[in-house]
């Protein structure tokens, strides 16, 4: 603690304490470790929200980068950064992590 003391005085900015590790911000929502971790119970039961717009088996469109107009099946999330990303599996076996915002649902 002494020395964040002495780097407040040195600097006159007080430092702010980190968030915990098991926190994280997704979209407009703060969400904690158990919010989590019934989000990806959610997308493996196929349980879509306003928070949780892809689930298990969904067919998704990649709008940009290399895999643009592409399509494939959402096959797993990601929610370790602050933008969730599906894996998409296409059609020939291959598959790409695509972050939430680089996503389009098409109906099934």
């Amino acid at each position: 603690m002494r020395e964040f003391e002495s780097a407040a005085a040195c600097t006159g900015v007080t430092p702010t304490p980190a968030l915990p590790f098991s926190t994280l911000w997704f979209g407009f929502s703060f969400l904690g470790y158990t919010m989590n971790e019934q989000l990806i119970q959610d997308f493996y039961d196929g349980k879509r929200s306003k928070d949780l717009p892809f689930v298990l088996n969904d067919t998704a469109k990649i709008l940009r980068g290399v895999y643009a107009s592409r399509s494939g099946a959402v096959v797993s999330i990601d929610i370790s950064e602050a933008i969730p990303k599906f894996l998409i599996e296409f059609g020939d076996g291959t598959d790409e992590l695509v972050p939430l915002d680089n996503l389009e649902r098409k109906e099934n």
